[in-house]
């Protein structure tokens, strides 16, 4: 498989993670349900990966899902994630666990927003949400799996490294480490329920990736030799 495919299929995965992580209207869970098709159908190349049991299994819930019933979607949702005379029972945002006081929460928003900015992006004020939710930042790092797709495509790998440098600092820096927390409260709170099994199959996949990162990294991070033919057709050029 090329790195460019695997770029691709780690670009849709997360972005239907992100999906999944939203309010779970009626259209919306059929985009979702057809997604989660197209992804498995075009994911066996990932069999060879440690986390394509879980990854397949998810998969496998995600294109259930507008079968399942809408009204058990939303039940489950309101009652995980949206504010009750309780409060909320497992917030989807990041500052929520690594700042359960209050006291930073300004600078970590600050700092993920930063993150985004960093690379040409920001958040539509049309949206109402945070930058620290769990589907703004699964979606962040989708868009840089994509721009490291084409970056392969075109045979430019000092791009690519770079883009994989720039996932593996993210999710080290934020998802990888308030997500498994998350996650054991969601099924704390609803251990048989859907979201749980989303928030296990999710904390799965990304522990995998940030080790797959580290691989990747390792492999193709160091001095950017001129190892393929577009870099040689361009050195050439220069020569010339």
């Amino acid at each position: 498989m090329s790195l460019a495919r695997l770029a691709r299929l780690r670009e849709a995965t997360y972005r239907i993670l992100s999906q999944s992580f939203l309010f779970p209207g009626e259209e919306h869970l059929r985009g979702v349900a057809a997604a989660a098709r197209d992804l498995r159908a075009s994911g066996s190349p990932l069999i060879r990966f440690a986390f394509f049991e879980q990854w397949s299994r998810l998969l496998g819930l995600l294109e259930e899902c507008d079968r399942a019933g809408r009204q058990r979607f939303q039940e489950q949702y309101t009652s995980l994630f949206a504010a009750s005379s309780g409060g909320v029972p497992c917030p989807p945002y990041e500052s929520a666990y690594r700042d359960p006081v209050g006291g930073s929460a300004g600078w970590l928003l600050a700092q993920v927003e930063r993150e985004y900015a960093s690379a040409g992006l920001a958040l539509s004020r049309d949206s109402g949400e945070l930058p620290d939710l769990v589907s703004v930042e699964m979606e962040f790092v989708a868009v840089l799996c994509g721009r490291e797709a084409q970056a392969w495509e075109r045979e430019d790998r000092r791009q690519a490294v770079h883009l994989l440098g720039r996932q593996q600092s993210f999710l080290n820096s934020h998802l990888a480490r308030w997500l498994p927390e998350f996650a054991e409260r969601v099924r704390a709170a609803d251990s048989d329920g859907i979201y749980a099994a989303l928030c296990e199959g999710a904390q799965v996949f990304i522990g995998y990736d940030v080790d797959l990162l580290g691989v990747l990294l390792e492999t193709f991070g160091g001095p950017a030799e001129l190892d393929s033919e577009g870099e040689r057709r361009r050195a050439r050029g220069d020569a010339r």
